[in-house]
């Protein structure tokens, strides 16, 4: 709990079940690792890299997930109410069951509600994709130029 875990690498780890409520894991590569039944209630994963993670039932209530990368993330049974996506790229996460509610901000700024067709985030052949890459891709685009400028 609690953790500076900020730019760690934390590729492929077992983490299942760990508590890391308030953890800072800011820009960490936790690629392809295990976060099952992790808590990682009110983390800030900001930029952190989950791509092929498994967040299945983990608890990422209020958890920070700005710009994270979290393609082909298992996400079955995760809690993200409150979570804050906003740039977050979803292409190819699995959210069987995964629970939002109004106060998650979605990946495009918007917020969850009942209605949401979460396939536009996570599907390429939806109609209304949310691309991440390519012409359609501006809104993506233009904070990818944003984060690059700052590290220039």
């Amino acid at each position: 709990s609690r953790a500076d875990l900020e730019s760690a690498n934390l590729q492929d780890a077992w983490l299942g079940e760990a508590n890391l409520r308030y953890a800072k894991l800011t820009s960490a590569n936790l690629h392809g690792a295990e976060l099952g039944g992790c808590t990682l209630e009110h983390s800030n994963l900001a930029n952190a890299n989950l791509s092929e993670a498994k967040l299945k039932l983990a608890d990422l209530h209020r958890a920070s997930l700005y710009d994270a990368e979290l393609e082909r993330a298992c996400l079955d049974g995760a809690n993200l109410c409150g979570s804050y996506l906003l740039y977050a790229n979803l292409r190819d996460a699995s959210l069987q069951e995964t629970r939002f509610d109004e106060a998650t901000v979605l990946p495009d700024g918007t917020n969850w509600t009942s209605n949401t067709d979460m396939s536009r985030f996570t599907e390429a052949q939806h109609p209304n994709f949310a691309a991440y890459d390519g012409p359609d891709a501006t809104i993506f685009k233009e904070r990818k130029r944003l984060l690059s400028k700052k590290k220039l």
